[in-house]
């Protein structure tokens, strides 16, 4: 694929980054069923003959930050006639993000010019926001309370306990020729977080006939707290890949030149349903299709871009934002879909088609019941057996009102514990006597799904004592299995501040300064890494090559 960013012979370094992958990767996941994913809707059209899946060895060749090495987020991914002008190539990160998206024009994901955040901010991701209790946002919190961000990516690197990156723990995957599907669980992404994150996503990547690339999400809210600002997705392209940017489809929503979180939000039914990216020349183009939903269900959905920092081509950052805002209530218990589609191709060729499939896209609550999900009596009775629990019920799949139950891998234990509680064992207390949550702090080393039970399943004593965690752990569970007339008569929430949404903008500040890398890419060249100690330093720290 060629482009301004095409595709380069890859360095030996690099290929040496790919071979070792697959052993240093940490993200085993067990292989999901049938059986497991019959809630999921169908593909909008059926799949391509014509796709090849791309495995975890697999660089993309891209030029990226320095510092930052692209072996520790690949996972897997996808490639559809990659050298046809309509061709694509998707790679997809650990945490579920899509990391590099490359077509005829070249790599269109940004070049993460943003230090303490390597394939964590500027990707294409789900993102869920509490506003209750999300200290960044100005409604009167104190100063020193902490964001409310839960990530489709992983953590900042703002915690000295965890110099290195963590994306969210892959809990179960299913890779084919022409789909990609996998489920995570998502984290807070300001760390050390005093909120826990009880959010699951299950994201399909498919491959669709027409040549589009279908990205499908199901978001589960097991945890306590209400979810009221989301982004379905978070994304954006390279300004200097793609400088032609008309983002409602009509022409009357160019880019011009303001910032992000300058610009004012459009609700979707104002739009033709697609953005539209392309270079001069009008080939090579991009269309992202978000669809045009009317606002029912209790969510409203609007579209916000604008530039990450100088709207510039010259920017560091060459990052144009784009984010669909889904204002809704999404309760304890609660699920929803969201469907939507990248098509690749001349100008000519994607307008047709993205107009196409702006009526395949999805926005919308899902009922998941015990029908949605099959019953599988013998592992129930062994469940039952197994954790001593009269009554306990079990599914494969996700239940609205029900909990994940996880095998979770203790470092100092041999065999896997069954809990539905992820964060066993690993709160602490910060430097302000703060109860903080490290997910990323070694005492777990994996965490897998087995399925869904209807109550609590505490987690046996660890070295650190969690009787703390096993009450607040069954509290939470109280607050699940929302009833239906309680989700007809509430109320929309609050509009969430427009500086939530801005918060992955803004966090290159003074705290960051420590972190200011300027030179060798992870395969570049040794002259530069000789010239700044401090690249070197980081990736000494963070174990990078």
């Amino acid at each position: 694929m060629g482009g301004a960013n095409g595709r380069r012979p890859v360095p030996v370094a690099a290929v040496i980054c790919g071979v070792l992958a697959a052993a240093c990767a940490g993200t085993r996941a067990d292989e999901l069923t049938d059986t497991a994913l019959a809630f999921l809707p169908a593909p909008a059209l059926a799949l391509s003959g014509e796709a090849k899946a791309i495995g975890v060895d697999s660089a993309s060749g891209s030029s990226w930050h320095a510092g930052f090495c692209e072996r520790r987020v690949q996972f897997g991914g996808l490639a559809y006639r990659p050298e046809q002008p309509d061709g694509w190539e998707l790679r997809v990160g650990k945490g579920g993000q899509i990391y590099s998206l490359r077509c005829a024009a070249g790599e269109t994901v940004p070049p993460q010019k943003h230090d303490a955040a390597p394939w964590v901010d500027e990707v294409w991701q789900a993102v869920a926001v509490c506003s209750e209790k999300n200290g960044r946002s100005p409604r009167g919190r104190p100063a020193d309370a902490a964001a409310y961000f839960i990530h489709g990516s992983g953590i900042y690197l703002r915690d000295p306990q965890r110099p290195k990156p963590f994306y969210n723990p892959v809990l179960l995957v299913e890779r084919k020729s022409n789909s990609l599907t996998m489920v995570n669980w998502l984290q807070q992404a300001h760390v050390p977080s005093p909120h826990r994150s009880g959010v699951l996503c299950y994201a399909r990547f498919a491959a669709l006939q027409n040549g589009a690339l279908e990205v499908t999400y199901v978001l589960l809210n097991f945890g306590p707290d209400t979810l009221d600002f989301l982004n379905l997705p978070w994304g954006g392209v390279r300004s200097s890949v793609f400088p032609y940017k008309d983002v409602t489809g009509a022409q009357q929503g160019k880019a011009g030149r303001d910032r992000f979180g300058r610009t004012p939000t459009v609700p979707l039914a104002r739009t033709q349903g697609f953005a539209l990216f392309s270079r001069p020349d009008r080939t090579g183009a991009m269309a992202w299709v978000y669809g045009r939903h009317e606002d029912t269900g209790g969510i409203k959905a609007l579209l916000r871009w604008g530039y990450a920092g100088v709207p510039d081509r010259a920017s560091p950052r060459d990052y144009f934002v784009t984010s669909l805002i889904a204002r809704t209530a999404l309760k304890p218990g609660e699920a929803l879909l969201r469907r939507y589609f990248f098509v690749f191709g001349s100008e000519d060729h994607i307008r047709r088609v993205g107009a196409e499939m702006v009526g395949h896209a999805r926005l919308q609550r899902l009922e998941l019941t015990e029908d949605t999900a099959p019953t599988d009596g013998t592992a129930e009775a062994r469940l039952r057996e197994t954790l001593g629990i009269e009554g306990l019920r079990f599914r494969h799949g996700p239940v609205c009102g029900w909990l994940p139950l996880f095998h979770i891998y203790l470092r100092n234990r041999k065999e896997p514990v069954l809990t539905t509680d992820p964060y066993a064992g690993l709160s602490s207390k910060d430097a302000r006597g703060r109860t903080v949550y490290r997910a990323y702090d070694g005492r777990i080393t994996r965490w897998t799904l087995k399925g869904f039970v209807d109550r609590p399943v505490p987690a046996p004593s660890t070295p650190r004592d969690n009787s703390t965690l096993d009450v607040e752990h069954s509290a939470l569970h109280s607050r699940l299995r929302p009833s239906n007339a309680e989700h007809r008569t509430s109320s929309p929430p609050p509009p969430a501040s427009a500086g939530a949404e801005s918060d992955f903008l803004s966090l290159t500040g003074s705290l960051l300064c420590s972190w200011r890398l300027s030179a060798a890419r992870c395969s570049g060249s040794t002259s530069a890494a000789r010239s700044t100690g401090r690249t070197v330093a980081f990736r000494r720290a963070t174990g990078c090559c």
